[in-house]
């Protein structure tokens, strides 16, 4: 990251594991000319994580378990796994552009298993695949 850092022009950002205030402080303060920092993963570790950054209260039980439950109901968490997936899979297919828009496109479980179903028992497996990512 420093050599990236030293070779930039413009003010970077920063995406990488920082999970509590004190490593975001710190990395702050050791790299000022850091305009923005990610904390994707140190949201899901800590959901209360930018209220904390901003001098707020850490999340109580009751917040933990909203923010839970909200990732765990419905077909959506199962979509992204399975979207995610077929990021990798995708290259073992020739002409399967419209099934995978299907399979992004699916809001339920129904449609992503009719699209995936369409594209596993139509789409001829493509030799010698090769995984574009």
């Amino acid at each position: 990251f420093e050599l990236a850092l030293a070779r930039r022009r413009e003010p970077p950002g920063y995406n990488g594991d920082l999970f509590t205030v004190a490593e975001v402080e710190d990395f702050c303060r050791q790299y000022p000319q850091v305009r923005a920092v990610m904390l994707g993963r140190g949201l899901v570790a800590d959901p209360a994580l930018g209220r904390r950054l901003r001098g707020g209260a850490a999340a109580t039980r009751q917040e933990l378990e909203t923010f839970h439950h909200r990732r765990l109901s419905g077909d959506t968490p199962v979509l992204h796994r399975m979207r995610e997936l077929w990021n990798y899979l995708s290259g073992s297919f020739d002409g399967a552009e419209r099934e995978l828009k299907a399979i992004r496109k699916a809001r339920t479980l129904a449609e992503y298993q009719a699209a995936a179903q369409r594209l596993l028992g139509d789409c001829p497996l493509r030799e010698n695949a090769v995984i574009e990512t």
